[in-house]
C-alpha cells in the first residue's frame, strides 16, 4: 500500500495507487510525458530516464535521467517511454491511454519530428510496441479518412 504520495515513482504507479485513484495515475503520466519532452528540449544531452527514480510527488514529477555522449533524437526519448508496460504497452493493447500518450507526444512534436518517432516506433526491436504503433498509425489513417470526406460533404452542402 502507498505509504506517501511524495514518494511514488513512475515505475511503480500503477502498483502503489489504488484503482479508484487511476485518473491521478494518468494525470502524473501525462505530465511526466510532457516534462520529459521539455527537458529534452532544455538539455543537449538529455539521455536515458531512470524511470525508477523519477517519481510524481501528488501534484508535480520529477525526471531522473543519465547524460547521453550525444544528442538523442526525440524518437528515442518517446520509444523509452512508451516501450514500458505502465504507459500501455501490453501485449494486446487494451488500453486506450497508450493512444492518448502517443497523441501527447504527437502533440509536442514538429510534424517532420512526428514523422521520424513514427518510422521509428513502427520498426522497434520490441514486437508489442511495433504492433501497438501500427494500430495506432491505422486508427489515426481512418480519422484522417473521415476527416477528408466530412470536408467534402461540407463542400458540397
Amino acid at each position: 500500500m502507498i505509504q506517501s504520495v511524495e514518494t511514488v515513482a513512475i515505475s511503480k504507479i500503477n502498483k502503489l495507487l489504488p484503482k479508484h485513484l487511476t485518473h491521478k495515475r494518468e494525470e502524473a503520466k501525462i505530465k511526466f510525458i510532457k516534462k520529459t519532452v521539455d527537458l529534452y528540449r532544455a538539455i543537449e544531452l538529455f539521455g536515458i530516464i531512470d524511470f525508477d527514480r523519477s517519481y510524481w510527488n501528488g501534484t508535480a514529477v520529477h525526471v531522473s535521467y543519465t547524460d547521453a555522449d550525444s544528442r538523442l533524437h526525440v524518437c528515442e526519448i518517446v520509444s523509452q517511454v512508451m516501450i514500458q508496460k505502465y504507459f500501455g504497452n501490453l501485449s494486446r493493447n487494451e488500453n486506450v491511454f497508450f493512444y492518448r500518450f502517443l497523441n501527447i507526444f504527437r502533440s509536442l512534436t514538429s510534424d517532420e519530428e512526428w514523422h521520424i518517432v513514427q518510422q521509428h516506433l513502427s520498426n522497434h526491436y520490441n514486437l508489442h510496441l511495433r504492433e501497438n504503433v501500427k494500430q495506432y498509425m491505422d486508427y489515426r489513417n481512418k480519422l484522417q479518412k473521415i476527416e477528408q470526406v466530412l470536408a467534402v460533404t461540407d463542400l458540397i452542402d
